[in-house]
């Protein structure tokens, strides 16, 4: 189930005496970023609370509003100090004695005395209490959950029919792409008599530009991969689960992918639709923003025994390029670097949402085999 980092979710039970209300809210965030807001008096319950929501949820600014009317619980405890009491009849009855005076030493004369009633408010067991608040938590996270799965099934849909309409328009990309060979076949036929005129044409010739030209414009194999990530991506809506960074990587490799065919049309109207892919794309990875990744923590091998969880991960890249290369010093500089090539070659870099770079030993594909959980064969093929 595809579920939204944006939800609501409220809760109030009376327990042991005390009124206690829950509110939980949150919206999308990179990371799980929890905030407990409540009285300062049960502030001992905080640690259990950031607990029970991070079993919950995995990513997203998660709010929690606690209050709670502990009218109905306040237990008090009257003392009586024995020594002091005995202390203020001894001394009443010296002064009768010595005065000759008249009456009684009665129980409410000397309760008016200072201190000699204490009255205090019973220890609270704080374990009983914290699970109070978090029984109430359940219930409030539950509704707050079902709020999230509602919401995230329509952004499944709305993701799902974008992806139907992409996989439209790659139709209508391989349908011209013949057609544009063609087309430039008849105007390198025409354009060339034009300038031989009566002379004879070699249609030899024409065929081989005609041919050159088409493995230049050539879009099979892109429109191919296209349709293996569209495949993955409603794969991915249908199953449910953590898949929220991972429609992030996708986006990135169809986005990729749409501007291979955008820098090899050209033909005006494949140039069209090669835009109308990409707005598309682009409305999708403003909805996938929203979509939580699951509760579970996936880690993924990158050589020699080392693991990093996959949802950390922005992007694994190959370390040649100028501008990487700047990024590991920087990184290094910052002491941010983490090498994890144990001394071997580096062939893969990857670059973490917590600013941290780690430097593989192990091929990009191979990591993203791993990644996406697809055999490295496939990989390679795509």
């Amino acid at each position: 189930m595809v579920k939204s980092m944006t939800g609501y979710g409220r809760a109030r039970q009376m327990r042991s005496g005390r009124d206690i209300t829950v509110e939980v809210r949150s919206v999308n965030n990179r990371y799980l970023d929890c905030t407990v807001k409540m009285p300062r008096a049960y502030i001992f319950a905080e640690d259990a609370i950031k607990s029970r929501v991070q079993k919950a949820v995995s990513r997203g600014k998660v709010d929690v509003f606690i209050t709670i009317d502990a009218t109905g619980a306040d237990e008090t405890v009257v003392t009586v100090n024995e020594a002091l009491a005995r202390g203020y009849y001894d001394a009443l009855m010296r002064l009768k004695d010595t005065f000759g005076l008249e009456g009684r030493v009665t129980p409410d004369m000397l309760a008016k005395f200072p201190d000699v009633l204490t009255v205090t408010k019973a220890e609270e067991d704080v374990d009983a209490i914290a699970a109070d608040i978090c029984a109430v938590l359940e219930d409030a996270l539950a509704a707050y959950n079902e709020m999230r799965a509602v919401e995230g099934a329509k952004l499944a849909e709305d993701v799902g029919g974008r992806a139907a309409v992409i996989e439209e328009t790659v139709d209508k990309v391989e349908q011209r792409s013949p057609e544009t060979v063609a087309a430039y076949r008849q105007r390198l036929e025409t354009k060339m008599m034009e300038v031989l005129q009566s002379a004879t044409i070699d249609e030899s010739r024409i065929l081989t530009e005609a041919a050159i030209f088409a493995d230049k414009v050539a879009v099979d194999e892109e429109t191919v991969r296209l349709r293996s990530h569209l495949e993955q991506m409603n794969n991915m809506l249908t199953t449910g689960g953590a898949v929220g960074r991972k429609l992030d990587f996708l986006l990135q490799e169809m986005n990729r992918e749409a501007n291979t065919i955008g820098s090899k049309c050209t033909d005006v109207r494949l140039a069209r639709v090669v835009v109308e892919i990409k707005a598309e794309l682009e409305k999708i990875r403003e909805q996938t923003q929203n979509i939580e990744e699951g509760v579970a923590m996936k880690l993924v091998n990158i050589g020699f025994g080392s693991m990093v969880a996959a949802g950390r991960v922005l992007a694994i890249v190959a370390p040649d390029s100028a501008p990487i290369k700047r990024v590991i010093q920087e990184a290094r500089d910052r002491g941010m670097l983490i090498d994890a090539s144990y001394g071997r070659k580096t062939k893969a870099v990857l670059l973490m949402d917590t600013d941290h770079v780690i430097l593989s030993g192990i091929p990009t594909e191979t990591l993203y085999a791993r990644w996406m959980d697809r055999p490295e064969e496939e990989i390679k093929e795509d």
